[in-house]
């Protein structure tokens, strides 16, 4: 009985020094590892914020050969994420919650069956050129669960220095965007210029690479030798849009010069010429429909009134070009100098004047 009773002792001041212990560890901890990256902040800050390029760097993308990822959404925005699963790194998903552009990426991770944590990458630019990245994660431990402190200081820990020191040397490898257009909006003016188009009302779901490409080789097809004599970059002109029935008519144009009359299906004319926005877009197709809204809020902002349907101008050619964050689409509306009620007042007045 004294044994049992000296064992009883034992454990409970055990316990009880543990619970000391747990006691003084804080119940929510962030781990940060930090390092210097050969690279200016923009450049560093695509790599990391495009999940695609984590296979070259991420430490457990590389210490897992089994290792599979779906990604999700669009690169750059919130919302976007991947899942993962791998004999090594079990599975789960990473969810980006936050952007700031070039500065900083907000995520949340699920580890399936181990609950979410939050986390950052920050970005701060130094005075010789290079960037200093934070790589950060939180956690939130129960009472006796507060020795998970040390396994993210130790394995986690570990697992982000190498991580940053992959990406440094990754990024060496990886070459300067090249100067280009800048994406942006500006009011010009745009020529009349000679068309060939094909009209289709489709559904949006059908609007596809393959649905302008079939489009393009019909009307160059057509031309046939004429077809060198492009006055420009292909592009399509919307002429509905109809998002309550998911319906749009679209005029796949090439402008080119040409005798040609045109057929039944093939149809000439000739494009808009006056005051337009031009908004320029960097990425894919998919992700202008924000560059349309920049322009309306442009418009509104500026007193202009939109006058007609736009076009899109496809400058990068896809099938020379499969980065499609280096793709240039120009977008046109056909606007007109806004008249108050005051300048239409005036304008009837003159009318009436004239007319007398």
């Amino acid at each position: 009985m004294k044994v049992l009773k000296v064992i009883l002792i034992i454990v409970l001041v055990l316990f009880g020094a543990y619970s000391i212990w747990m006691a003084t560890l804080p119940s929510e901890y962030t781990l940060i590892r930090k390092a210097e990256i050969n690279a200016p902040a923009a450049k560093t800050y695509a790599q990391v914020l495009d999940m695609k390029t984590w296979k070259n760097w991420s430490y457990w993308d590389l210490m897992d050969s089994t290792n599979t990822v779906t990604y999700n959404g669009e690169t750059g925005e919130i919302g976007s994420g991947y899942a993962w699963k791998g004999e090594q790194t079990g599975e789960g998903t990473m969810t980006v919650t936050g952007l700031d552009e070039n500065k900083k990426i907000d995520y949340s991770i699920d580890f399936s069956g181990q609950g979410a944590s939050d986390g950052y990458f920050e970005f701060v630019e130094l005075e010789n050129g290079n960037t200093e990245v934070s790589y950060a994660l939180s956690a939130e431990f129960g009472f006796f669960d507060r020795f998970g402190k040390l396994f993210l200081d130790g394995i986690v820990g570990n697992a982000f220095d190498e991580s940053l020191k992959s990406l440094d040397e990754y990024i060496q490898t990886v070459p300067d965007a090249p100067e280009g257009p800048k994406a942006g909006i500006e009011v010009t003016d745009y020529p009349a210029l000679p068309y060939y188009a094909i009209t289709d009302r489709i559904t949006m779901e059908e609007l596809t690479s393959e649905f302008y490409g079939s489009r393009y080789a019909q009307i160059i097809e057509y031309l046939g030798e004429d077809a060198a004599n492009m006055l420009g970059a292909p592009f399509a002109i919307v002429e509905e849009w109809d998002e309550e029935n998911g319906m749009t008519t679209v005029a796949v144009s090439l402008a080119v010069s040409s005798e040609k009359e045109g057929t039944d299906r093939i149809k000439k004319g000739i494009t808009y010429e006056g005051m337009v926005i031009k908004g320029t877009h960097l990425g894919s197709y998919e992700s202008s429909g924000k560059m349309h809204y920049a322009i309306d809020d442009y418009a509104k902002a500026n007193n202009m009134e939109i006058i007609g349907m736009p076009w899109e101008v496809y400058v990068t050619d896809p099938s020379t070009e499969p980065d499609t964050a280096k793709w240039v689409t120009e977008i046109y509306y056909p606007v007109a100098k806004a008249t108050s009620g005051e300048e239409e007042a005036e304008a009837e007045n003159t009318e009436q004047d004239e007319a007398v």
